[in-house]
C-alpha cells in the first residue's frame, strides 16, 4: 500500500503538516479537522469533558446496605437510587 504525503493545514496555528503527522478529529459541526503535534502537546483538548468534571461522591443504599463510590447516585447492586444516600457515611452512623 502506497502512502501518499498531502499537506494538511493545522486548524490551531494554520501552518502546514504531514498528514501521516497530525491528529485527525472531528468538530462539533461534524466537519474532519486536523491538529499538529505542537498544537496537540501545547494544548491537550479533552474529548469527553463532561465526565472529566464529574467527581466520585460517597454513597450509601438503605436497601441493599451497601457502601459505594460513584459518579452517580445508582446503587450498582439494586439499580435504584431511592433510597440511596449522598454524602459522606462513616461506620458511626450505620450503627
Amino acid at each position: 500500500m502506497v502512502s501518499l504525503r498531502v499537506p494538511v493545514q493545522c486548524f490551531r496555528c494554520r501552518t502546514l503538516a504531514d498528514k501521516s503527522q497530525v491528529l485527525e478529529s472531528k468538530s462539533v459541526s461534524g466537519d474532519l479537522r486536523f491538529e499538529c503535534y505542537d498544537c496537540y502537546k501545547r494544548k491537550r483538548t479533552p474529548l469527553l469533558a463532561v465526565e472529566s468534571e464529574a467527581k466520585k461522591k460517597g454513597h450509601y443504599c438503605e436497601r441493599c446496605r451497601y457502601k459505594f463510590t460513584a459518579r452517580n447516585s445508582i446503587c450498582p447492586y439494586c439499580s435504584k437510587d431511592d433510597q440511596v444516600i449522598t454524602g459522606k457515611v462513616t461506620v458511626e452512623d450505620l450503627l
